[in-house]
């Protein structure tokens, strides 16, 4: 008895379900403009322009990404510290500030300005 058909966890699969599957993806995605290559309602010149722009965009992605990428593998950015024996008194705080919801009446304010403290 002979099956024509893929088995079940064979990582072969027919076109029509690889294409359905990529059409379900595209169609689901987030990335920008892919979804446009997948809808069927679309003309071929149009889902082909759209896939030219993809793909132009995702290789300028690469040339802005990879020379960073290279510069992290080439010199890794190490953080020390030099020493730990520091008080923490001498640590200047930051300047904190509270903001209330309160609205100032201005009468109230300027007399608290010409009151002496």
């Amino acid at each position: 008895m002979a099956r024509t058909g893929p088995l079940r966890g064979d990582s072969r699969k027919s076109p029509s379900r690889l294409s359905a599957q990529a059409r379900e993806y595209a169609a689901e995605t987030s990335l920008h403009g892919l979804k446009y290559v997948g809808e069927v309602k679309r003309t071929i010149p149009e889902r082909l322009l759209w896939f030219i722009l993809f793909l132009g965009s995702f290789i300028l992605c690469l040339n802005l990404v990879y020379p960073i990428y290279e510069k992290y593998r080439d010199h890794p950015t190490i953080t020390s510290i030099a020493t730990t024996n520091y008080a923490i008194w001498n640590i200047h705080f930051p300047a904190v500030t509270v903001c209330s919801n309160n609205r100032v009446v201005a009468s109230k304010f300027r007399l608290a300005i010409r009151r002496p403290p």
